[in-house]
């Protein structure tokens, strides 16, 4: 490797690569099998909806286990371990004949990606990283865009040629070799490699020493208003983001388009990721949180504006993928480690934003079934974009007000 660039830099290609497999193939290109893999077993929009809830379901789980396995034995060998589950559940969704041994393999894929995807990559670039965290944060989670433009395209071809059976089990093989290839690259602290963290001055205290893995309860963070405020957003967001990333092919479909221009639309929106997240990392880095707080919330809200009129011309639904991609991506994998640590402090990204992530986790599995149940009761999806515009407006709201009263009692200090 060269030896001219900080191997930091290395620490955050293979946390690029965890987001293309875990993140990017794991997560984002769900939504590219889900009415294929309807049609197969034979199930309604709410049973679909349903299918994504136990994945949400085992990321749950997993985040609450993820503090303790990181302290006990390092964020490398918890993230290949977890892309390793993710890979074994995706090669049951090869075999699996009914909704029962679906559930049971996406409860499988959910652990694998609530352990090993944003809460230990998080942790590894906050150790690694002590200056441009934030471009870091948002050129790390491209991963998954890059993995999201190229990857539906090609799966619904594997799927029209073969059969959805068939890229459930290369989609397998896949994300478990990018989880070995990562695991040669990532290392846990900079000491490993003899180094100091990134931008770190020799007579800076070693600042992967202040970073813990520590543990974080319910109870503790019950305490704290402001801990407790920040959960009840990242839940109301999680509520939106999750579900409308595993339903944005069959939003796009069911609003009277054909699957090769619903895998586009997911396509675009991975491209519009690509932009979105170090965008957005950038922006934060030189304009602070606030302002860019405002940019991401803003395109997510237009989007969800655009959502409502995406049965009317094709050019909406096109416009809801971009924008969602440019504000919604952001918001969890990169916003979230940037607002726990700029608001809690560095040493809080352990156990404290595994707490926040798990909210995130839990509004996705509240909200997976609701894109289902709308469309099956309704016919449309228009109620759907209307609640996300008050929730996301309400979630805005706690955000701006956390870091407004933050900088509000530093300059009263």
């Amino acid at each position: 490797m060269n030896k001219n660039i900080h191997y930091a830099w290395y620490i955050a290609l293979g946390c690029g690569m965890v987001m293309f497999y875990s993140l990017g193939l794991g997560f984002n290109c769900i939504s590219v099998f889900l009415n294929p893999l309807m049609e197969s077993i034979g199930v309604n929009n709410t049973l679909r909806s349903s299918i994504t809830m136990f994945y949400q379901s085992g990321s749950v789980l997993a985040l609450l286990a993820v503090a303790p396995l990181m302290k006990r034995f390092g964020a490398r060998r918890v993230i290949f371990v977890s892309g390793i589950c993710m890979a074994a559940g995706y090669l049951l969704l090869s075999i699996a004949g009914s909704v029962l041994a679906c559930y049971g393999a996406m409860l499988v894929i959910g652990i694998g990606y609530g352990a090993g995807a944003i809460v230990p990559c998080s942790a590894l670039l906050t150790i690694w990283f002590s200056e441009k965290r934030g471009f870091a944060l948002g050129l790390v989670t491209c991963g998954s865009g890059i993995a999201t433009i190229f990857a539906p395209s090609i799966l619904n071809g594997i799927i029209t040629i073969w059969s959805v059976q068939t890229a459930f089990f290369i989609h397998g093989i896949l994300i478990g070799g990018f989880a070995w290839m990562a695991f040669l690259i990532l290392r846990d602290h900079p000491q490993d490699k003899g180094l100091r963290a990134y931008g770190e001055e020799a007579e800076d205290e070693d600042e992967e020493e202040t970073v813990s893995y520590r543990e974080v309860g319910f109870l503790d963070c019950i305490k704290d208003h402001r801990i407790v405020l920040m959960m009840l957003s990242i839940l109301a967001v999680g509520t939106i983001i999750s579900p409308m990333v595993t339903h944005l092919s069959p939003i796009v479909s069911q609003s009277g388009y054909d699957e090769e221009l619903a895998a586009k639309a997911v396509s675009v929106y991975g491209f519009s990721m690509l932009i979105g997240k170090p965008a957005y990392g950038a922006i934060v880095d030189k304009l602070g949180v606030i302002r860019s707080n405002t940019y991401v919330y803003g395109f997510l809200l237009i989007a969800m504006i655009f959502g409502l009129f995406a049965d009317q011309n094709i050019s909406f639904a096109f416009g809801l993928a971009i924008l969602f991609g440019l504000g919604g991506a952001p918001v969890i994998p990169v916003g979230l480690p940037l607002w726990t640590s700029k608001l809690f402090g560095k040493e809080n990204m352990g156990g404290l934003f595994a707490m926040l992530k798990l909210c995130s986790s839990l509004g996705g599995i509240l909200g997976a079934m609701i894109p289902g149940m709308v469309m099956d009761r309704t016919g449309s999806y228009d109620n759907l974009f209307q609640l996300y515009i008050v929730m996301l407006a309400l979630s805005y709201g706690v955000i701006q007000y956390l870091f407004l009263r933050k900088r509000k009692t530093e300059n009263e200090k």
